[in-house]
C-alpha cells in the first residue's frame, strides 16, 4: 500500500523511504536514507490541540539523553504544519509488532528475559535522569538488526527531579485511556501520595506478562473495569499454558506489587535471578529467528561500502530508488528458520 505523503516529508532531502509504522496519535515513523545514513524519521502533526506542547516535551527530553538503550535525536525541524524527528535507525521494528506479526501466543522465556533485562538498562539511565517513563510496553521498545533493545516514547516521561520527595502529581489525560493496562495503581488512584520512579516498576511487571502471554494483562477490558481491577490490587499471572521458572512470577510479583514502597529499583531487579539466564547474551536474535526485513538489513550492510560508525547505521545509496515513492515493510518470517 502507498502512502500520499506529499507535503509531509520534504522532497530531495531523504532517499529511500519507507513507510515503517504509526506512532502515537497518528504520528507517522520511516526510515530513510541521508547521506548514506539509514535514519528514521517520526512525523508529527503539530496541529492537533496540544500536540505542540507534547512535542516540544519530547524534544527536550530527547535532547538531554544520550544512551545505547534509549532511543537518541540527530536533529529536529519543522515542514509546514509537521515537526520531523531524525533520529538514529535504532529499529525497523517495536516488540509490539513482534509480538503481533510472529508471536501472538507470546516470546520464548529467554527472549523475554533478555528484552526484559536490556530494558531495565536503559530504564536504569532514565531514572539516574530523574525521569519517570510511564508508558513502558512493548510498543515503546525498539529492536535493531543486531538484535539490542532500547527505550522509546520520550513524550510520555516526565520529570521528578526538584519535587519534594521525588514525587509527581501530574496525570496524564491524554494517554491515561490508551496506556491504562501499564499504568501503576498510584498513578490512576490521582491523590496526594503522587508518585515516583516505582510506578515505572509495575510497568516492568506488566511488560513482563505482556511479552510472555502475547497480550498485555487488562488490555481489552473495558477501561471502567481496568481501573477498578487495578485500585483493588489484582494482580495478573502467566498464562496457565506457559510453563516459565518459577523466578518469573516471582519477578513479576515484585513488579506488581501494591505498595510502591516495596518494589525493588531497577538496580535490585536487574539481579533478579530470572534474568541471569541470558546474562551472557547479546542479541534478541540469539532466542528467536529475526524477521525477513532484519536479516535484509545485516545483508545490506555487510555488502555496502560504507561501515557503521557510532551509534548510526549506515548503508550504500541505491540511486535507482524513487524518492517520492514511500512502500510500506510487511515483516515475516521464513519457515523452518534455526533460532
Amino acid at each position: 500500500m502507498l502512502l500520499d505523503d506529499s507535503g509531509i516529508i520534504p522532497p530531495g532531502k531523504f532517499g529511500n523511504l519507507r513507510f515503517l509504522d504509526w506512532g502515537s496519535r497518528g504520528s507517522r515513523v520511516y526510515s530513510a536514507l541521508e547521506g548514506g545514513r539509514a535514519v528514521a524519521l517520526k512525523v508529527v502533526d503539530l496541529e492537533p490541540a496540544g500536540e505542540l506542547e507534547e512535542a516540544e516535551r519530547e524534544v527536550r527530553v530527547l535532547c538531554s539523553l544520550r544512551h545505547a538503550h534509549v532511543a537518541r535525536i540527530i536533529r529536529v525541524f519543522t515542514h509546514g504544519r509537521y515537526l520531523i524527528l531524525v533520529q538514529r535507525l535504532c529499529s525497523s521494528l517495536s516488540l509490539f509488532r513482534l509480538l503481533e506479526g510472529g508471536f501472538p501466543m507470546g516470546l520464548p522465556e529467554h527472549a523475554v528475559a533478555f528484552a526484559l533485562r536490556e530494558c531495565l538498562i536503559g530504564l536504569t539511565y532514565l531514572h539516574g535522569c530523574g525521569l519517570v517513563h510511564r508508558a513502558l510496553s512493548a510498543a515503546h521498545l525498539l529492536c535493531d538488526d543486531r538484535g539490542r533493545v532500547c527505550i522509546t516514547g520520550m513524550r510520555h516521561c516526565v520529570s521528578v527531579s526538584g519535587y519534594r520527595g521525588e514525587r509527581c502529581y501530574d496525570f496524564p489525560s491524554r494517554h491515561a485511556l490508551h496506556n491504562l493496562p501499564w499504568l501503576a495503581p498510584e498513578v490512576l488512584a490521582q491523590d496526594l501520595r503522587g508518585y515516583g520512579r516505582a510506578a515505572d516498576l509495575y510497568s516492568v511487571g506488566i511488560l513482563a506478562l505482556e511479552l510472555a502471554n502475547g497480550r498485555a494483562p487488562f488490555a481489552g477490558l473495558p477501561p471502567e473495569k481496568a481501573l477498578l481491577f487495578k485500585l483493588r490490587d489484582v494482580v495478573p499471572s502467566l498464562n496457565a499454558s506457559k510453563r516459565f521458572k518459577e523466578s518469573f512470577t516471582d519477578f513479576t510479583n515484585q513488579c506488581l506489587n501494591y505498595d510502591p514502597d516495596a518494589r525493588p529499583n531497577c538496580l535490585q531487579l536487574s539481579r533478579h535471578p530470572y534474568l541471569k539466564q541470558v546474562k551472557r547474551y547479546s542479541s534478541l536474535w540469539r532466542f528467536i529467528p529475526p524477521p525477513k526485513d532484519i536479516k535484509s538489513i545485516q545483508e545490506a550492510k555487510q555488502q555496502s561500502p560504507l561501515r557503521e560508525s557510532g551509534p548510526f547505521l549506515f548503508s550504500a545509496m541505491d540511486d535507482s530508488v524513487d524518492e517520492n515513492v514511500v512502500s510500506p515493510i510487511k515483516w515475516s518470517w521464513e519457515e523452518n528458520e534455526a533460532s
